[in-house]
């Protein structure tokens, strides 16, 4: 399928003016490392297959509450307006995928808020869970040097994870985690079927645990692991480049396969999976995408 980017008529991409602010102030503040040209590939490690396997658990996790708690109705909107902002950061048809009676249409968009909560304060800088120093500003002062700052990232995990107890902390009973996990079940629950908040924490909670032991073991590796729902090469939250080895169709309308410029992805379900370097701690100008981000494509509305 041919590359392309979503556009609206002011060239940005499609979304309400608040989603665009989101998505711009997420840019500037992208703690990610240098952006590197990646490639999908084989990669191969001592940590690879364990991480693998606990991302396997926070995204089954993910599916598996999004199923339970929000398959039927009520069929609603966000009413708060942070709430609707949030949600049109995410895709400009938010209501659609929320009223929409489509199998599974629901629970993707509840998939996609779920990962997105985690990113910024978890997984984009996994190192956040136990540790206050922006990565940013210890790059800064390490001109740019790859090896360096993995290294660095590398040593400050494995001393720091098993022994911070401080206001970022995402332990069990962590204050940050709690946040979140509170934060979450306010924001869901008027859309979920049970609209039980402590139902929701209560499973929420095993979520935040398996989100914690994916991060620690991405911080505490000697490769770059990043998790991202942003294409890292045009750093976007949603508008992918439609390009295979990025990223996979869910194909959750159903319609006719197009090429080039008719389709757009819509909405990013889940994440890519990047690895920076190998786990000898080398080649950190290499990237391989050890799984494709889910993403909704759509057919992209023509203009009379």
């Amino acid at each position: 399928m041919t590359s392309t980017k979503r556009k609206g008529a002011d060239g940005e991409p499609d979304g309400n003016e608040v989603g665009k602010k989101l998505k711009k102030k997420e840019d500037d503040n992208d703690s990610h490392p240098p952006t590197l040209q990646s490639e999908a590939g084989r990669f191969q490690g001592d940590d690879d297959a364990t991480m693998l396997l606990l991302f396997h658990d926070l995204y089954y996790s993910i599916n598996t509450f999004a199923g339970k708690y929000f398959i039927g109705s009520p069929y609603v909107q966000p009413r708060k307006s942070k709430d609707k902002d949030f949600f049109g950061s995410l895709t400009s048809n938010y209501g659609t995928y929320l009223t929409s009676k489509t199998e599974k249409a629901k629970e993707t968009i509840i998939q996609a808020v779920i990962w997105n909560k985690l990113m910024d304060p978890l997984l984009k800088q996994p190192t956040k869970a136990f540790l206050q120093i922006p990565e940013a500003l210890i790059k800064n002062n390490l001109s740019d040097d790859c090896e360096e700052f993995y290294s660095w990232r590398t040593l400050t995990a494995n001393m720091l994870s098993k022994k911070y107890k401080g206001r970022t902390s995402w332990v069990n009973g962590g204050p940050r985690r709690q946040e979140w996990v509170k934060e979450m079940a306010t924001l869901l629950s008027d859309l979920s079927v049970v609209n039980q908040r402590a139902r929701l924490q209560g499973s929420l909670e095993e979520i935040a645990d398996l989100a914690i032991k994916l991060a620690t073991a991405m911080a505490c590796s000697r490769a770059g692991w990043v998790c991202t729902m942003k294409d890292p090469r045009i750093q976007r939250l949603n508008g992918f480049r439609i390009t295979t080895d990025r990223m996979e169709d869910i194909d959750l309308w159903d319609e006719d396969e197009g090429h080039g410029k008719s389709m757009t992805v819509d909405l990013v379900k889940s994440p890519m999976l990047l690895k920076f370097g190998n786990s000898n701690g080398e080649k950190y100008d290499q990237c391989l995408v050890a799984r494709l981000a889910e993403v909704v494509v759509v057919r992209r509305k023509t203009t009379d």
